[in-house]
């Protein structure tokens, strides 16, 4: 063998790092050693230390063993290189067969001795053995614990802190399914703690650079540093590779099989480790580590001929190890620091591997709502509220952290005070023409002119609003005209990242995305010809482009932008336009040079034939619905190329509240793992929909508890997800199997099948949804008198709810409490019945109600009163502004609570009583079975259309005792017919066939001369009128107002011929309307709808406004009824005095 000397440092050769650096950087060189277990091979190890030392190693790993022998050995090995040589050690620990609490001591022998680098390794485990219940499973938690030590030793360690190196697989590891398993193994180390990665032997030259490489791309950050192995023993060579999983080399193994001597296979090891650390070298690796098997020669040999740079041993060592510093102040022999740098290339922030779209903004508590109200009520200012706001933005965040989004941007920051697309309306200055003079020097309004556009004044009516796609989320519609400005105002999104930045945490903004906000947006009429918005598009994106450069130079990594709009048919738009905008929108947004990288989303629905417009934009993670959507093995292939984007998939549910099938849902995402994609777990849309936390709901039945997934549940849910994705299903085996185990109890629960509801569903017939023609029926009410005579032309009427006043809600919770009986409270809604029926005498309206002041909501009051169903105390979610709903929880076969399959009538004795108060018609009141299912979390075990018509019948019960009563006009409300009409037209005609059948099963068992009403609000009713009218209902009254009586053009343009109330007054908003703009939108509906078939009424109920307004408005509307009756009349006995002039 040669003489071996130790290369000359090259301090002047710049290193082949492949990335730009501030300084020189010298290539880290380190070494493995294992400690003796003989004189003979200690004597040999101190040879081979005194030969590496003077090449300047950064460090030199250690097996570091709990067993008490080795452990001695280990020890005295570590503590020879603290103190007796100038090296470095980097402690090697293994977490396989040895319990928590054993690594604990070791760990902090290791830091007593002075060691400042842990390589925190899992070790070669039996498959067929479970580990034992005090192990940890995997290198991750050995990662948490040593951290966990370092945290308890904080003062201690203030001038060293622990390194934490792990282990790295180019090539497969044997236990796992995929390489992209190993990947989603190694980011779980890194969000543990680790500090770099060392790799295990690969085969061939070039897998270290595609390793890292596919590294990057699923978002490790960590410097990895090749292992490189000098083979110069074939023997040796097979049982590693036979360890490590690795198909042997055959021109290796078969040179070192041929080879004539010792001289030649050290040779042939050599010119092989040469080779692959060369390769490593020129792709960019900060390093090489040298497994020495306690061998010098090999790899001196191996530095020699690579002339790699190193310190002059008088500069000293400096690296990815923190200098020694031993417990009891004895000097350590190492070299002084010098500036050298170890870094792979600088990589932009990876992609959380967890993460959700949104979280419900109204606070636990209603914390939001509260301040909202106090603040609008002039009980605090704005000063409060923004703290309040602020308050409530920290908490969330904490909490998501604690539920397991810790890494960096996986907290979404949707925190819209009043509405996400408002706040984006306000982030592009894109304030309507008729608010302009609230525009501040901003380019945008302040937060009291939002609440302007989202409440009015007095006046401006404020932005209409409607549903958010098919769930029961209101937005403010923007609108559009030629002439609106653009702005970008991000200054509230700046001020949140800085406040997340300030408390440690990465913020991920949020924004609707610019076709979203267009195709959502409406003309804003202020132009003779209307416009459509999206014809915006072009001077839009440069502002969303200043939005983002703003963003990133506050230190933004990720930024969220949502384009819901990609899963539904538009009734303005075709799909080539939404294409064609998408395609413009994203490919602008994902070549933009200043921007923090980009996730697109595309919840509530299937996008289609659009993902590839959002994979090929440029953007660096797409989110995809997996609920309601699907992934092809096209579309799955638009995420598997070298440079695709991350697939976020959206496999939790975020619309319902059951738990999510564990087990098949990381099945589908192991499966888009496997094919090459990328992949992090997320929900498939905002949790604004579902309530926050079942902790809250301690009253809930235990059993049906155990099969619900609320916000908090559900985050955990997709963190658990992650972790099986990342770890494997050993890592999340009890959590799959409480999942499984609750999917069964669920199906095999008593009242989930009720063979007697289900048989009288089956009998139903063509019949069971007749009732005689819209003719024969008008005729037969108009015959009808009531103790008042019969209804006047115009009837006026309200939709059903007064305020629910404070003295009305004390009395409800008093009763639940027990601190009132049941006779008091029902004294007590009798006498506020009797005051509701006054009130509306005195003020002269036609059609009375009873107020619904034992109702405390429109759906929940009847899942209380119908088996099948669950309630819940704190079950809160928005449904607009400050206003949250409590939607009941649909489990069970449905049918009216008490004796017998019919049960017993609940609304009869409140309605019965109401209409003994007065002469004038009381109208019975009940909500509609699509709306029951629209506003409740339903059960996901059968399809819409069984539990549709299981309600319809309990109402149809309900209603034929109305009937038996003596109740004349019931109301059988369906605000939801608009809002569970599938996002695609294809879709659209099935569902309306279901829902239709299910109104009309519940309201035909009528006579003719009984008039049944329904009501629909903030639909875009021109979309279901042909349902409305295949309802069959004699009188429809719908929310109007705000929209200005735009509907009414589609109600003539099929010829609708039923009864119609447009609302004349917006009752979502606090303003009064005048006589004046009452009678005008009367006018404007006669223009559309004959004067014997139109009714006045509000948009909606009145439960959420107060007496004084209710008051005033009522008296407008009656004023302004009078007015317009008389025009008519007058305009009606002109006519005939023409008649009769003619005549004669």
């Amino acid at each position: 063998m040669p003489d071996h000397h130790p290369p000359a440092p090259r301090s002047d050769r710049p290193p082949e790092t492949g990335a730009p650096s501030r300084r020189k950087t010298v290539p880290a060189l380190s070494y493995e050693l294992y400690p003796p277990r003989s004189a003979a091979s200690t004597e040999s190890l101190l040879q081979t230390i005194e030969a590496l030392a003077p090449t300047v190693p950064d460090y030199v790993s250690v097996t570091a063993a709990v067993d008490p022998q080795r452990r001695v050995q280990s020890m005295a090995l570590l503590s020879h290189l603290i103190f007796e040589t100038p090296l470095r050690p980097l402690a090697h620990v293994l977490c396989t067969g040895v319990t928590e609490m054993q690594l604990r001591e070791l760990i902090h022998e290791l830091l007593d001795l002075g060691v400042r680098g842990i390589l925190a390794l899992r070790g070669d485990r039996d498959p067929a053995v479970e580990p034992g219940p005090e192990e940890l499973p995997f290198a991750r938690h050995l990662v948490d614990l040593i951290r966990s030590v370092e945290r308890g030793r904080a003062a201690q360690l203030c001038a060293g802190n622990v390194s934490i190196g792990v282990a790295a697989y180019p090539i497969k590891h044997p236990e796992s399914t995929s390489v992209h398993q190993d990947l989603e193994v190694l980011l779980a180390k890194q969000r543990a703690g680790a500090d770099f990665a060392i790799t295990q032997l690969y085969p061939e030259a070039d897998d270290y650079a595609a390793f890292v490489s596919r590294a990057r791309r699923a978002g490790v950050e960590l410097p990895i540093i090749p292992g490189i192995m000098p083979v110069t023993s074939l023997r040796r060579y097979l049982r590693i590779c036979d360890l490590a999983g690795l198909e042997p080399d055959p021109l290796l193994a078969h040179e070192l099989e041929t080879a004539d001597s010792d001289a030649e296979r050290h040779r042939i090891g050599v010119r092989s480790a040469v080779h692959s650390a060369r390769a490593a070298l020129d792709s960019g690796a900060p390093g090489l580590h040298l497994y020495t098997f306690n061998q010098h020669e090999a790899a001196l040999d191996v530095l020699e001929q690579l002339d790699l740079p190193r310190p002059t041993p008088s500069a000293g060592l400096a690296g990815l190890i923190p200098a020694s510093q031993p417990a009891d102040g004895r000097p350590i022999r190492i070299y002084e620091e010098t500036a050298v740098t170890i870094s792979n290339d600088a990589q932009p922030a990876a992609f959380p591997t967890a993460t959700i779209l949104g979280y419900p903004r109204i606070g636990p508590n209603r914390e939001l709502k509260r301040a909202l109200e106090s603040h609008w009520a002039g009980r605090s200012d704005l000063e409060q509220l923004e703290s309040s706001a602020a308050e409530l933005r920290a908490s969330t965040a904490e909490r998501l952290e604690g539920l397991g989004l810790a890494q960096a941007s996986a907290v979404p920051g949707s925190y819209a005070l009043y509405d996400h697309v408002l706040d984006t309306l306000i982030a592009v200055g894109a304030v309507p023409t008729r608010f302009g003079d609230l525009r501040t020097e901003t380019g945008t309004v302040d937060r009291s002119g939002e609440f302007v556009l989202a409440r009015g004044d007095d006046a401006r009516q404020p932005l209409e609003m409607t549903k958010w796609f098919d769930t029961n989320y209101h937005y403010l519609v923007p609108e559009i005209g030629a002439q609106t400005q653009f702005a970008a105002a991000p200054g509230r999104l700046l001020e949140q990242l800085a406040e997340a930045s300030e408390q440690g945490r990465s913020l991920r903004p949020v924004l609707v995305g610019p076709v979203t906000f267009l195709a959502l947006a409406k003309d804003d009429g202020t132009a003779a010809e209307p416009i459509e918005p999206l014809d915006r598009l072009e001077e839009l994106l440069p502002i969303y482009g200043e939005i983002l450069a703003a963003l990133k130079a506050a230190g933004a990594e990720w930024v969220q932008i949502d384009e819901p709009a990609l899963v539904a048919d538009h009734s303005r738009l075709s799909q080539q336009d939404l294409r064609a905008a998408i395609e413009r929108a994203a490919g602008y947004l994902g070549g933009l040079d200043e921007r923090p990288q980009l996730l697109l989303t595309s919840p509530y629905g299937d996008a289609g034939e659009l993902l590839g417009a959002l994979t090929g934009s440029g953007a660096e993670a797409v989110h995809v619905d997996l609920v309601r959507g699907g992934l092809t093995d096209d579309q799955l292939g638009l995420f598997t190329s070298a440079d695709a984007p991350v697939l976020v998939a959206g496999v939790v549910n975020g619309r319902n509240v059951w738990r999510t099938d564990l087990s098949a849902a990381l099945e589908r995402l192991e499966g888009f793992r496997d094919a090459g994609a990328r992949v992090s777990v997320a929900t498939s849309n905002s949790l604004i929909h579902v309530p926050h936390t079942l902790e809250a709901e301690p009253e809930l039945d235990p059993e049906i508890r155990s099969w619900l997934a609320f916000a908090d549940e559900k985050v955990r849910e997709v963190a658990v997800l992650a972790r099986g994705l990342a770890e494997g299903r050993g890592a999340v085996a009890a959590e799959l199997q409480e999942a499984d185990e609750a999917r069964r109890t669920r199906a095999a629960a008593p009242g989930v099948r009720i063979d007697e509801v289900r048989g009288r569903t089956a009998s139903l017939t063509e019949a069971d949804s007749q009732r005689g023609t819209a003719e024969q029926r008008r005729a037969a009410q108009a015959e009808r008198s009531f103790g008042s005579g019969r209804l006047p032309v115009l009837p006026t009427t309200t939709i059903g709810s007064f305020p629910q006043t404070g003295e009305v809600r004390r009395a409800r919770a008093d009763h639940r409490a027990g601190r009132i009986d049941d006779t008091a409270y029902d004294g007590f809604l009798r006498e506020e019945i009797s005051r509701v029926i006054a009130l509306q005498d005195e003020l002269g309206l036609d059609v009375l109600v009873h107020g619904e002041p034992e109702r405390n909501d429109m759906v929940q009051y009847f899942a209380e009163h119908f088996d099948g169903f669950a309630t819940t105390a704190n079950g809160w979610v928005q449904s607009y502004g400050s206003r949250a709903t409590r939607p009941s929880i649909l489990w069970g076969d449905v049918s009216r609570e008490g004796e017998g399959l019919r049960g017993e009538a609940f609304t009869v004795p409140w309605i019965t009583w109401a209409q003994q108060q007065t002469d004038k018609p009381v109208k019975g009141m009940l909500t509609g079975p699509v709306t029951i299912l629209a506003w409740s979390f339903v059960r996901d075990d059968q399809p819409l259309a069984e539990t549709a018509d299981q309600v319809a019948l309990a109402l149809r019960d309900e209603i034929a005792d109305l009937e038996d009563a003596g109740i004349g006009i019931i109301q059988v409300d369906e605000p939801a017919l608009r809002e569970l009409l599938p996002l695609r037209r294809a879709d659209r005609s099935a569902y309306l066939d279901w829902s239709v059948e299910s109104f009309r099963r519940a309201t035909s068992s009528v006579d003719d001369a009984t008039q049944i009403h329904t009501h629909l609000c903030y639909s875009e009713f021109g979309e279901v009128i042909a349902g409305v009218d295949a309802l069959n209902a004699d009188v429809t009254s719908i929310e109007a107002a705000r929209s200005r009586m735009e509907v009414l053009a589609d109600v003539r343009a099929v010829g609708f011929e039923r009864g119609l109330g447009p609302g004349v007054w917006d009752i979502h908003s606090p303003r009064v309307p005048s006589t004046d703009e009452i009678e005008s939108l009367l006018t404007q509906a006669l223009e559309h709808v004959s004067s014997e078939l139109l009714w006045v009424n509000p948009d909606c109920g009145l439960k959420t406004r107060g007496y004084d307004e209710t008051r005033t408005s009522l008296e407008h509307l009656v004023e302004a009824t009078a007015r317009v009756r008389e025009g008519l009349a007058a305009s009606q006995a002109a006519s005939v005095e023409t008649a009769e002039a003619t005549a004669v």
